[in-house]
């Protein structure tokens, strides 16, 4: 709608009306976030360690870090220097404004169950063909609402 606006602008003119006008924007309710609770993390880490164990740092993260999982870990997977972002010896991870979602930068520090889980499962953060496998993963949890 914006584009359509900018080409109708008077001072443009490259078309003469916004044909995208008259389309109401839906607004999605999101709502308040669903907290797992113990017994869902229990069984989707036990099912992440069974089948798929190099989807654990990616789930790990996403749980104990709240990295979001929409572009924030395939951001910072992409990255040359995500081992310096994630600072295992510091227990410290830096979300550069490049890679939040807010262009914000933000400082995670990293529990003990985090360190734990990315020293135990080393590897890529964003692994090979990780959308095909994410669903069975996160069918595994009781709640059907894992990250």
């Amino acid at each position: 709608m914006n584009f359509f606006n900018f080409c109708a602008n008077p001072r443009r003119r490259w078309i003469i009306e916004n044909s995208a006008a008259p389309i109401v924007k839906h607004r999605i309710q999101r709502g308040k976030p669903t907290v797992l609770n113990i017994g869902t993390v229990k069984a989707l880490f036990s099912y992440l360690e069974r089948s798929e164990p190099d989807l654990v740092p990616y789930f790990a993260l996403a749980t104990f870090a709240g990295i979001r999982t929409g572009g924030e870990l395939e951001k910072l997977a992409k990255r040359a220097d995500a081992d310096n972002l994630i600072d295992l010896e510091n227990r410290v991870i830096h979300i550069e404004p490049e890679i939040a979602k807010t262009g914000q930068y933000r400082q995670i520090t990293i529990c003990g169950a985090l360190a734990a889980f990315l020293t135990r499962y080393e590897g890529s953060v964003y692994p090979l063909g990780y959308s095909s496998r994410a669903t069975p993963a996160r069918m595994s949890c009781p709640q059907r609402s894992c990250p």
